[in-house]
């Protein structure tokens, strides 16, 4: 009878303990969330958490340069990033880095999520810029101060696609996609996107021969490094994508 309690009791005490310490196992195996995968596919996605993409979450990734250098009044704060020339004046606010690949320009598209704090007329808010800027630039921006614009400067020659205007509100976040295609059926496109819900506010392609970079992509820029003096905006997220996207999956 005594062997038999024995054994009772030593039953008892292995499979009362062993329980909790599964748990605990099961808690330490739990799934981390992962970065965003921009393997082979020319993508630059920063979500604006610190200078270097793959801090923070949502965890950004790009196909090259990781590490941003910031130049003017620029800031990171609470997954934004802020550009504000109200003080200085001096129209250089920008954070810079290298192009996700050298032909990067001949077709993609770009997500930016934006909210005007201190509208001006021309605040750029993105571009990739060739070896001679001068000649090979594209971009998404503002003109006359309250709507969306995509240019596409290859070799000096300059094309725009525009929206019909007034379309933009300060304080109010939007999403501006920005797409364009310098080979085969040439054109570009822009979209104003509610900040919210994602929905088209407006939208408008141009099919027109996009005259082709003459120098590598070399760098990507956010901000005005184009003396827009007075401008104050912030950024969420800048995802560019090769080719065209319609639908931003990180978005």
């Amino acid at each position: 009878m005594k062997k038999f309690i024995l054994l009772i009791t030593l039953l008892f005490f292995c499979f009362g303990f062993s329980s909790p310490h599964h748990r605990i196992i099961a808690r330490k195996n739990a799934e981390a969330p992962s970065c965003y995968d921009c393997s082979g596919v020319g993508a630059h996605l920063w979500e604006c958490n610190s200078t270097t993409v793959g801090e923070g979450t949502p965890c950004g990734c790009t196909d090259n340069d990781s590490t941003a250098s910031g130049t003017g009044d620029v800031g990171i704060a609470t997954g934004l990033c802020s550009f504000d020339d109200t003080v200085s004046e001096d129209g250089n606010d920008y954070y810079t880095f290298g192009a996700p690949s050298t032909t990067i320009d001949e077709s993609g598209t770009v997500f930016i999520k934006f909210r005007i704090n201190t509208a001006v007329a021309s605040i750029r808010l993105f571009q990739i810029i060739g070896t001679s800027g001068a000649v090979d630039r594209l971009q998404a921006y503002l003109y006359g101060s309250t709507n969306i614009a995509g240019l596409y400067l290859g070799n000096s020659v300059s094309l725009d696609v525009r929206l019909s205007g007034g379309n933009t509100a300060v304080d109010t976040w939007y999403i501006a996609r920005y797409y364009w295609n310098d080979g085969g059926t040439d054109s570009h496109r822009i979209t104003l996107l509610n900040g919210s819900t994602s929905a088209t506010i407006e939208d408008n392609e141009d099919v027109e021969a996009l005259t082709a970079f003459s120098t590598n992509s070399a760098s990507l820029e956010c901000g005005n490094h184009s003396a827009i003096t007075s401008s104050d905006f912030d950024i969420d997220y800048i995802h560019v994508y090769t080719g065209w996207v319609e639908t931003d999956p990180n978005g």
